[in-house]
C-alpha cells in the first residue's frame, strides 16, 4: 500500500476533514486496523496566505514545494495539497517536487463526467473563481463553468478568508451560499455546484441546495486513498 503525504494547514479544518475521509474509507471497506500510512505537514496558514495576497507567486510556489518535499522525505509515496486554492500552482509545484500530486480539479472534473454533469456552477476563494486552473481543466472534458456575479464572489471570498478559514460557521453564512447556489440553478442554469474551496462543504449541506454538490475535499481524499490502495486515481 502506498503512503499517503497530505499539505495542509490551508485551512486546519478541512484538513482534518481529509483524514477523517481517508479513516471512513478503510471502515467502509471493512479493512478493520488496516488504514493507508498518512503523514500531514500542517503549515501555519499566514506562511501560505501572506504571500499569496501579496501576489508573491514565486514564494507561494516555495512554500508548497517545500511542503510537499518534507512530506516525501519523511517517506510519502505521493501527495496532495489539501485546500483548491493552491492548486492554482499545481503545475510548477509538482514539476519541482520528487513525488506524484494528486490534482483536485482533475477528479473533481471527472466526477462530474461520470455523474453526467455539463454546466457546473464554481464556488471557492477568489483566487479560484476567478483563476483559469478550474475552467481548463473542465474544458478538457466538455464542461463548462459557471461562476457567480462579481458581488457574490467578493461575499463568498470574505467569507472564507475572514470567518471559515478561523472556524466560524454560522446559520447566516450558510443561508448566503445557499442563495447564491440558488441563484446559479435558476438563473444560469447549472446542473451542479462544485464546491471548491475545502471549507465550504462543512457549512453547505446537499439537502438543502436545489442541484447536487461537487465535494471537492471528499472527491480529493477518496481519490488519495485510491491511489494508496491501489497505485492508481480513483476516476
Amino acid at each position: 500500500m502506498e503512503r499517503i503525504g497530505i499539505l495542509g494547514g490551508m485551512a486546519p479544518e478541512s484538513t482534518l476533514e481529509y483524514y477523517r475521509i481517508i479513516v471512513e474509507e478503510s471502515h467502509e471497506r471493512g479493512w478493520g486496523k488496516r488504514y493507508p500510512q498518512t503523514f500531514i505537514n500542517s503549515l501555519n496558514f499566514e506562511t501560505f496566505y501572506e504571500p499569496l495576497s501579496a501576489g508573491n507567486d514565486e514564494r507561494v510556489v516555495e512554500v508548497l514545494t517545500d511542503g510537499v518535499q518534507s512530506l516525501a522525505r519523511a517517506g510519502a509515496d505521493f501527495a496532495l495539497m489539501a485546500s483548491n486554492t493552491p492548486h492554482r500552482y499545481f503545475q510548477a509545484v509538482d514539476a519541482a517536487t520528487s513525488i506524484p500530486l494528486v490534482n483536485i480539479v482533475d477528479v473533481t472534473a471527472d466526477a462530474a463526467v461520470k455523474r453526467d454533469v455539463q454546466r457546473v456552477g464554481l464556488l471557492g476563494t477568489a483566487f479560484t473563481m476567478e483563476g483559469e486552473f478550474y475552467p481548463a481543466g473542465f474544458r478538457e472534458r466538455g464542461l463548462e463553468v459557471v461562476t457567480p456575479s462579481p458581488a457574490d464572489r467578493e461575499w463568498i471570498d470574505e467569507t472564507i478568508f475572514e470567518e471559515l478559514t478561523d472556524g466560524v460557521f454560522t446559520d447566516e453564512i450558510e443561508a448566503g451560499l445557499r442563495d447564491i447556489i440558488e441563484k446559479l440553478a435558476t438563473e444560469e442554469g447549472v446542473d451542479a455546484v462544485a464546491l471548491a474551496c475545502t471549507e465550504l462543504p462543512l457549512v453547505v449541506d446537499d439537502a438543502d441546495v436545489p442541484v447536487p454538490t461537487l465535494n471537492t475535499t471528499r472527491l480529493h481524499a477518496e481519490a488519495a486513498f485510491e491511489r494508496a490502495a491501489t497505485g492508481d486515481f480513483a476516476q
